[in-house]
């Protein structure tokens, strides 16, 4: 988009009650060429070549004799795409307004217009034009008698000065314009992207959706062939799966029911992994309690399902091996901060009969315990085994919100 050139504007606009001051102002500023012409011609005869011609700068007057008649001049002319750079106005033009009525009321109309006041010194003194009109930089006092010269300068100088004024105005609105366009066409594109982001967001939630059936189908299965071999070795693997197949389903389907599906709510995704947890791996007589304490913090799916996991097979090894005989007990779960950091600790503890003497020589060939470990390096975190016989595990991490 390139600024249109604003053609210079010679147009200008006698507003004075004398008739003889338009003629002088005529004379001065649309002088004729004819006698000129001629004098050229005889040097060129006399000296036999012309002298470089000066060219001299033409305005176009219009007259008005009264002010109402001069902003009626400077309306016509707005309305027709003509506009008047400058206006010579005369103080006083009985029995009409004055000039500086007349000024007040045209920049009403016109603001851009140039002023040349014309006064003599029994007029009014800059003072009182300024209280009346202001003291705006498109005003000049020409005081009478004028000198031929100087209205031609200033002739000159205010209408170039409309020149660059409307320059300025034209490229301000070429900026405008293309500020405009580049918004619309921002705005259209950032509409677009709202609606791929929401087509987007729907894909994911139907993935997360189907996901979460398909691994409780999977579940279901593998239900349904632990029943056909209660007392089996292999039916304990099956029952090891299924609760890991639950902990990545509930995740998904967290995702699924939230309001993102970057991040979920890690504190109520470990409080509910852990009750159903429970709820599946103990029986109807049990005497186990289950205390869940938690703190909310969004994770990224990548760190929710390796707290998923970690926190499955640690519950089904506290219900499995920590209260023999149908004990009493309870088991703990807590995700809570560490003090200090931005670290946050998911640990599950029981009050069982606590862990055995070689448990460290046992867990190297635990399969829970290194996937345990295995979990949290995943994580990027430290897993601690708590001191004492009472059985205490944990992980401490630091949370990555996506």
């Amino acid at each position: 988009m390139k600024t249109p050139t604003q053609k210079p504007n010679h147009r200008l606009l006698i507003i004075d009650d004398n008739s003889a001051i338009h003629a002088d102002f005529r004379k001065i500023l649309c002088p004729k060429d004819e006698g000129n012409t001629e004098m050229l011609a005889i040097e060129s005869i006399l000296f036999g070549e012309a002298p470089p011609a000066v060219a001299r700068l033409k305005f176009e007057v219009d007259s008005a004799h009264q002010g109402q008649e001069g902003l009626e001049m400077v309306k016509r002319a707005l309305a027709e795409n003509r506009p008047y750079a400058l206006a010579f106005v005369d103080v006083r033009m009985p029995p009409g307004w004055d000039g500086v009525e007349t000024i007040a009321r045209i920049w009403e109309v016109y603001p851009k217009i140039q002023i040349i006041v014309c006064t003599a010194y029994a007029d009014y003194s800059w003072e009182e034009l300024r209280a009346r009109v202001g003291q705006p930089d498109n005003l000049v006092v020409l005081k009478k008698p004028f000198d031929n010269v100087e209205v031609q300068q200033l002739a000159h100088a205010m209408t170039q000065k409309w020149l660059l004024n409307r320059q300025v105005d034209l490229q301000m609105e070429e900026l405008e314009a293309r500020v405009q366009h580049r918004t619309a066409e921002l705005e259209k594109s950032q509409a677009v992207l709202q609606v791929s982001l929401r087509e987007k967001e729907s894909l994911l939630k139907e993935v997360h959706h189907r996901v979460k059936n398909n691994l409780q189908i999977i579940n279901s299965l593998l239900r349904m062939e632990t029943g056909r071999h209660p007392e089996d070795a292999a039916s304990h693997v099956l029952r090891d799966m299924q609760g890991r197949i639950r902990s990545m389903a509930l995740l998904h389907e967290s995702l699924y029911r939230s309001g993102s599906l970057a991040s979920v709510d890690l504190g109520d995704y470990v409080k509910n992994l852990a009750n159903q947890t429970f709820g599946s791996l103990i029986g109807q007589t049990h005497k186990i309690r289950l205390q869940v304490d938690v703190d909310s913090v969004q994770v990224a799916m990548d760190q929710a399902l390796p707290c998923g996991l970690i926190l499955n097979e640690l519950m089904a090894n506290a219900i499995k091996h920590a209260f023999p005989e149908n004990k009493s007990g309870e088991i703990r779960v807590q995700l809570k901060p560490v003090k200090g950091g931005p670290q946050f600790r998911l640990s599950v503890s029981d009050t069982g009969v606590g862990l055995p003497a070689n448990f460290k020589e046992r867990s190297e060939k635990s399969l829970g315990v290194n996937l345990f470990r295995d979990l949290a390096r995943q994580l990027e975190g430290e897993w601690e085994v708590g001191p004492g016989s009472a059985a205490h595990f944990a992980v401490v991490f630091k949370p990555e919100i996506p």
